[in-house]
């Protein structure tokens, strides 16, 4: 039946598109990656492991911070402004309200059950969302230091870069809570690998990256799309795509019964709503207290991602008080986040430039290139944490630091990123520990008790009739305020 469908499809692209000149001119593109690109050998595969073994570690350690944290599995938007509340519940069962799935299509159906299995072999709901997110985590990093690998890295650099990814703000901080995140970031990473792998691949794998991207999250598909027209003609390009999306359709339909107040990813209504989290709606409805300010957002996506800035209390939405360090700066006498940022700036730019320079790397450049582009038009304005969105690019961002490696300053790149992890990690535990000693403060309010609750807020239709409830006292912001 397959080989009937693909000489059907062949034969109407052949007569109708094959001669077009968009066929033509995207057909001509290279889409080589260097011949004399690294392949995973067994040392590779037993280092990438390692690393993840450390991830994993790193993850257990984070975690046993923020459970300090009086509710932080049940409270919505305290840490962050991360939905823990309503991710820890979805993980591990059908019921509550899976109604994300508007803007996570097949998530629910995709990970649900490895948490419904968890707890059937024992494991209490909140320690099997744990171990999943940990898992994660650690996959992440060896996948991650794969990738680095492909690249032509040796191994400690490889070792050195994947240590950067590790201390990263990113990872410290949302390695330490159940959130979906990291799970998308795992589609980010499979994009990146599979965009520098350098045998041929069945198309089959390719769809499957498609279907990850799309069914975890739907901005992320991109990601798979980039990665996909890189290294295909159009015409395959076309199959995979369609492919792909009708697989996650099909399975969004199946999950719909099967997963409380699921919603269509196709359903035009949803996907409409999300606008309501951009930054100029909010600034226009009077909710967003900042104000839009991409310069601000640049600063979180490029700099924060990495080297954590302060945490804030911040009321939002008039009932909901949250962490936020979207507009923060560092306090005044610490050394250790300025000499972090200044090394990170400048590890930055010679990453740019030995994306620009390495001429057997272009095809892989060009692909983290337009990733990383639409990343940032996107949370230019999208979400009022930007940092809350940091696994939807913090892999591609450290990919390209990767890149220095064949600029023309190699050791001066290998010393800055040591002068990163060492200065930086101290910065992004120390702010870990401030977030969740303010989030812990928070906990302990009536107001949050209240209003921020994950068995309240999914009962409610919208977020909106938060607008009908008495206004907070603006002590509760100042008792939590940090110092």
């Amino acid at each position: 039946m397959f080989s009937t469908f693909s000489n059907i499809y062949s034969k109407y692209y052949d007569k109708y598109v094959e001669s077009h000149p968009v066929n033509k001119l995207w057909d001509r593109l290279d889409r080589k990656v260097a011949d004399d690109a690294t392949t995973l050998s067994r040392a590779d595969i037993i280092l990438c492991a390692v690393m993840g073994l450390i991830g994993v570690a790193i993850s257990l350690w984070a975690f046993a911070q923020t459970q300090r944290v009086p509710g932080i599995n049940t409270y919505m938007s305290i840490f962050l402004q991360s939905d823990v509340g309503r991710v820890a519940e979805n993980l591990v069962t059908p019921s509550g309200n899976h109604s994300r799935t508007a803007v996570h299509p097949i998530s629910s159906i995709l990970l649900t059950p490895i948490g419904y299995v968890l707890t059937a072999i024992g494991l209490s709901p909140i320690a099997a969302a744990k171990a999943m997110t940990v898992a994660i985590c650690g996959a992440n990093v060896a996948l991650f230091a794969a990738t680095v690998r492909l690249l032509g890295l040796p191994r400690y650099a490889v070792a050195l870069f994947t240590a950067l990814f590790i201390s990263s703000a990113c990872f410290v901080f949302w390695g330490s809570v159940i959130e979906l995140f990291p799970f998308a970031g795992f589609t980010i990473i499979l994009s990146l690998f599979l965009l520098a792998y350098t045998r041929p691949l069945k198309a089959v794998w390719w769809v499957v990256l498609n279907v990850l991207t799309l069914g975890i999250t739907t901005t992320n598909w991109t990601a798979g799309l980039i990665a996909t027209a890189a290294r295909h003609r159009l015409k395959s390009f076309f199959a995979i795509a369609t492919i792909a999306l009708g697989s996650v359709g099909v399975l969004a339909v199946v999950q719909h019964p099967l997963f409380e107040k699921s919603a269509y990813f196709f359903n035009p209504i949803p996907l409409m709503r999300e606008t309501n989290f951009t930054q100029p709606a909010m600034q226009a409805k009077g909710d967003y207290k900042a104000g839009w300010n991409p310069l601000t957002n640049l600063r979180s996506l490029y700099v924060t991602t990495v080297v954590a800035m302060p945490s804030e209390v911040e009321q939002q939405n008039t009932i909901e008080l949250v962490t936020t360090n979207q507009t923060s700066s560092f306090p005044k006498g610490e050394i250790s986040p300025v000499i972090a940022t200044a090394a990170w700036v400048v590890l930055l730019g010679l990453g740019v430039w030995g994306a620009i320079s390495h001429h057997p790397l272009r095809t892989v450049a060009i692909g983290v290139g337009v990733m990383l582009a639409f990343q940032t038009l996107l949370h230019s304005v999208y979400g009022e944490v930007t940092f809350l969105y940091s696994w939807h690019f913090m892999p591609m961002i450290l990919l390209v630091t990767a890149f220095s490696w064949f600029s023309r300053y190699r050791w001066v790149a290998v010393g800055l990123a040591v002068t990163v992890i060492i200065f930086g990690g101290i910065n992004n535990v120390h702010r870990l520990q401030a977030t969740v000693t303010t989030a812990g403060c928070l906990s302990q309010l009536n107001s949050v008790k209240t209003y921020q609750s994950w068995d309240l807020i999914k009962t409610e239709p919208s977020r909106d009739t938060a607008k009908t409830y008495p206004p907070l006292d603006p002590a509760d912001i100042k008792q939590c305020q940090p110092l």
